[in-house]
């Protein structure tokens, strides 16, 4: 029994110690500074001012207008102006639909959708129909069109270009373009694991714990700075190097996608090979970066330090700063809070710039916001939450006022009022019209089913669409409206 009891012993405390050495690896400065950083744009994205937007961009829509009696004014126009439309957001895809300008007597609708598969506009008063382009069918199109060598038409291109540009409608068809994103993203996340790995290699990684203050807050926190001296520099820029001279996957990749580089690459710069040429690049990279480590090694003087900031036993960013040769750099200080409930984040640059945003008051009457350059409120924020209005002030510049409706995800934002702040400057305009509502999640509506295929148009067609256009465009010439557009 007392052996059972010892072996049982031996084993708990070797878990034990492997639990406890898993968790020194995970909290160690190395660790902790690589969760900060790749958890901060997260967490910003939770703030109270940022999450609706975030939920807008992927599932959400935009729906504006602008047709107020006060509008013309402001545009210094005699003609009565307006707009309006609605703009649905999804992850792959987007549609501006409902489109519809007024000026005058003319008038303009029509909607634009576009996804990783096809893309399209529907107007009826220039193009009359439905226009645009699917995957799998752009190079037959292409090859058809008014800008093939042979096609007899004023626009008929040079059969360099026209080849070259057929390669590129080949690759959408084949949908290679996805394909290549997904490799380019594999490399790009194999090389931020070296750069990573070889900055813990060279680098001097160091945690302490004690009292900081931040945004005039004292209190305890972990302090980890990342120290890089000239050699580390020059020894991380050559482990880089290394690694990408002995990378047979970019080779394979280049390979891969060789003839679409190699269409281009022959016309351009007279290389038939782009696996070769990739090599011939690779060999003369050598001599330039054994000229790159030894101007590191010898022009910098000092040494290169980043700071983090964070709670003791959370990877949370509180504050960041890089300094060279013991001068400040970039400071950025969010508070002890942590991002996501911090009322006051300052950022300050080399050049003694420094900007804050401050929250002076978030109850469920009142927001009150402003930021600040070198000590001066240069914006100011004020939403009156009971009364449902706000008034946002750039100094000396305007103040622009309207009313804010936020209720169960839906966000309806006017603009009733801009009016001058600038000396020698003076207006007022009123009676706006202008309306911004936000939905964060709202269905976009089906999209067309039938597309003529923009490649397909003739040359008697384009120039119908180019007279259309005109009509629509000369009017513009009558007053302001046109300079304002253009």
């Amino acid at each position: 029994m007392g052996k059972l009891i010892a072996i049982i012993v031996a084993a708990v405390l070797v878990c034990g110690g492997a639990v406890a050495a898993g968790v020194a690896v995970a909290n160690s400065p190395k660790n902790v500074a690589s969760r900060t950083l790749s958890g901060f744009v997260e967490d910003l994205m939770e703030r109270d001012e940022l999450a609706p937007l975030d939920k807008i961009l992927n599932g959400g829509s935009v729906e504006f207008s602008a047709e107020g009696e006060g509008l013309g004014n402001m545009l210094d126009i005699d003609k009565t102006f307006g707009v309006s439309g609605k703009l649905y957001l999804a992850e792959n895809a987007a549609m501006l639909d409902d489109l519809v300008i007024n000026y005058g007597a003319t008038r303009l609708t029509g909607s634009i959708y576009g996804s990783e598969d096809r893309f399209y506009i529907e107007n009826n008063e220039i193009l009359g129909g439905v226009w645009g382009f699917e995957k799998g069918d752009l190079y037959d199109d292409w090859s058809r069109s008014i800008f093939a060598p042979n096609s007899g038409e004023i626009f008929a291109m040079d059969k360099a270009t026209f080849d070259m540009v057929g390669e590129f409608m080949k690759a959408l068809d084949e949908d290679t373009d996805k394909e290549l994103m997904a490799d380019l993203e594999d490399v790009s996340s194999r090389y931020i694991k070296k750069a990573w790995k070889l900055l813990g290699k060279y680098a001097e990684f160091d945690s302490v714990t004690e009292e900081v203050r931040i945004n005039r807050v004292r209190d305890t926190a972990r302090v980890i700075t990342i120290t890089l001296d000239a050699k580390a520099v020059g020894s991380i820029v050559e482990g880089m190097y290394e690694y990408l001279a002995d990378d047979e996957k970019v080779t394979e990749l280049i390979e891969k996608y060789g003839d679409r580089l190699e269409t281009i690459l022959k016309e351009s710069y007279e290389i038939a090979d782009a696996a070769d040429a990739y090599v011939e690049f690779i060999d003369g990279l050598s001599d330039e970066v054994d000229m790159l480590v030894d101007s590191i090694e010898e022009e910098m003087d000092g040494d290169l330090v980043v700071t983090m900031v964070t709670p003791k036993m959370s990877a949370e960013l509180l504050m960041l700063s890089v300094e060279y040769d013991k001068a400040d750099i970039l400071t950025l200080e969010i508070g002890h809070e942590g991002i996501v409930k911090t009322d006051c984040i300052s950022l300050k640059l080399m050049d003694g710039v420094e900007f804050v945003y401050r929250i002076d008051a978030d109850t469920k009457d009142e927001f009150k916001a402003e930021v600040e350059m070198n000590g001066k409120a240069v914006i100011t924020l004020d939403i009156d939450r009971k009364d449902e209005n706000y008034r946002l002030e750039l100094k000396d510049l305007c103040c622009i006022e309207g009313d804010l409706v936020s209720k169960r995800g839906k966000h309806t934002i006017t603009i009733d009022r801009v009016q001058s702040l600038a000396i020698g400057v003076i207006f007022d305009y009123k009676d706006l019209g202008i309306t911004v509502k936000l939905q964060e999640k709202d269905k976009m509506p089906t999209p067309a089913e039938e597309i003529t295929p923009i490649l397909s148009v003739n040359e008697e067609t384009f120039e119908k669409w180019g007279e259309r256009l005109a009509d629509f465009a000369f009017p513009l010439f009558d007053d302001n409206l046109f300079y304002i557009m253009g």
